[in-house]
């Protein structure tokens, strides 16, 4: 039981590790931690259930395991920002001043038309209306336009709207 648990952790670090160099857009809307304890998780209790030969212990054992260390993690990236960097990452500033950062599109392996791409998912047609565009930890673009080129809102236009 022990090798198990010792084993368990040695492949949650490795997952975890692969999916933070693998980089932000490999991830979609999911955060390294959750992927890598998704996927193990289905992995290890799928194997005492496909194969009667293996005892339930050795499947239960590693995915407590991986909950509690799931938990850990939680805690300590609610109270260290280090910590929390180390396991999420930090967001990246793509677009400045509505030119690239081609820095830290190199570091983050994009390309300029998935950048492209994405700014036009968000509504934007130009490059040269961004302010700025972050790459977020979960890979999510999120873009803000200069104030002229934002969509006018009732409050701008000083009218009173009622709330639903």
């Amino acid at each position: 039981m022990a090798v198990s648990f010792v084993r368990t952790l040695i492949v949650f670090v490795l997952l975890l590790t692969s999916t933070r160099i693998m980089g932000k857009r490999q991830l979609g809307e999911v955060e390294p931690i959750e992927l890598v304890t998704a996927v193990l998780i289905s992995n290890l209790a799928s194997q005492p259930l496909s194969d009667i030969g293996i005892p339930l212990s050795y499947g239960v054992v590693p995915v407590l395991t991986l909950l509690a260390v799931q938990l850990l993690i939680s805690q300590l990236t609610v109270r260290s920002k280090l910590f929390s960097r180390l396991i999420s990452g930090e967001p990246s500033i793509i677009i400045r001043d509505g030119a690239l950062v081609e820095i830290e599109m190199k570091k983050n392996r994009i390309s300029r038309d998935e950048i492209l791409i994405s700014l036009r998912r968000s509504g934007v047609k130009d490059l040269t209306t961004v302010k700025e565009a972050t790459l977020e930890i979960d890979g999510t673009l999120s873009v803000i336009p200069y104030n002229r080129y934002s969509p006018v809102t009732p409050d701008m236009l000083g009218l009173e709207v009622e709330e639903d």
